[in-house]
Order: C-alpha cells, then structure tokens, then sequence
C-alpha cells in the first residue's frame, strides 16, 4: 500500500470518527438513545483499521457497513440527522472509496472473469 494513501485512509478514518463522536454526544443530549446506538455501531471498528495493510475490511466498511449504517438512520427516520451526517461524512468517504476503488476493480474483473469462463480453471 502506498504510503500517502494509508496516511489519507487514516485521516479520513480519524475525520468520521470525530463527527461520530460529536454526533453521539449531541444525540445524548438530547435523549435520542437510539441514534447513539446507531452511530456507535457505525464507528466502533475505525480505531482498528487504522495502518491496517488488510484491503478486505477496508472494503467491508466502505462498502456492506456504510450501506447498513445508512440503512438504519433512513428505517429510524430521521430525515434531517441522516442529512448531516451525510454532509460531515461526504469527503472522508470519497476518500476511502477511492482508496478502495483498485481493490473493487480487481473483485469485479475477477468475478466477470468468472463469469465468462476464464477463471483459470
């Protein structure tokens, strides 16, 4: 892994991590214990992808657990907290999405690959 690029994964990593604590700590304020729970299932495992060479869980964040931490704010319904969240976490995910974009590219060649017949089998 190149080494600008684990340092911009790790900034981003850090970036969501703060807006998730502070969102945490304003849902408590306010009683929405709910949302706590959510965002803090969302943000429990950053700590430990940060100077993690393992592309795979980087990819499982990006891609399955963003999807089900989205899931859950739009079945809760909170329109507007779910619309600022998304406004705080726009950039450090473009970041890990490019980060993670060689590794989706190979899975896709491969699986098309597979597809078609020419898996090496």
């Amino acid at each position: 892994m190149d080494p600008s690029v684990m340092q911009a994964r790790n900034q981003a990593y850090l970036e969501i991590l703060k807006w998730g604590l502070l969102a945490i700590r304003e849902a408590a304020f306010t009683g929405k214990t709910k949302l706590c729970e959510i965002e803090a299932d969302h943000i429990h495992n950053l700590p430990s992808l940060l100077n993690d060479a393992n592309e795979k869980r980087h990819h499982c964040y990006i891609v399955p657990e963003r999807k089900y931490y989205l899931e859950q704010l739009e079945r809760y319904g909170e329109v507007e907290y779910l619309e600022k969240q998304m406004r705080s976490y726009k950039e450090p995910w473009t970041v890990l999405m490019k980060a993670a974009l060689p590794e989706l590219e190979a899975e896709n060649s491969a699986a098309r690959a597979k597809l078609m017949g020419h898996d090496g089998k």
